[in-house]
């Protein structure tokens, strides 16, 4: 959760002027308040994005390594963080109906690749170079969501 201090300290909210008193309360530094916490909201939901996205990827590193259970489960605990950040982003902002439909479709996509991986890994079935190809693909739609 974000603190007070956060988000004052954060750049992307910047602090109003003295100078302001005749500015209406719902405009600062010429944009409107609430379009100042999109971004803000926004920007945070993408450094979100990225810090899991490093964790999938050091999951990704323990699962090649060890390609069990424990692991797998894990991997597609953190990748189903990912696509929830993801969808909250792009539902809560305005899209237009071709992009919000490549996003979902993506998302339906890695789901796909997830559920592969997992049947793979369970019937003992994985080789190393599948391994690394599956968890690429996915990783490749996850980089795909987060631009």
């Amino acid at each position: 959760m974000l603190s007070a201090v956060d988000l004052a300290a954060h750049p992307a909210i910047p602090a109003p002027r003295a100078s302001e008193g005749n500015v209406p309360a719902a405009e600062v530094n010429g944009a409107k308040f609430a379009t100042q916490m999109q971004t803000a909201r926004h920007t945070l939901s993408q450094a979100t994005m990225v810090a899991v996205l490093a964790e999938i990827e050091e999951q990704g590193k323990r699962l090649r390594r060890h390609p069990v259970a424990g692991e797998v489960a894990r991997y597609r605990e953190l990748v189903g963080k990912f696509l929830k950040e993801a969808s909250e982003q792009f539902s809560g902002a305005e899209q237009h109906t071709d992009r919000r439909n490549r996003v979902f479709t993506l998302i339906r996509e890695v789901d796909q690749q997830l559920a592969e991986l997992t049947q793979m890994l369970l019937n003992g079935q994985s080789k190393p170079l599948e391994l690394l190809e599956k968890l690429e693909a996915i990783r490749g739609m996850l980089v795909d969501l987060l631009i």
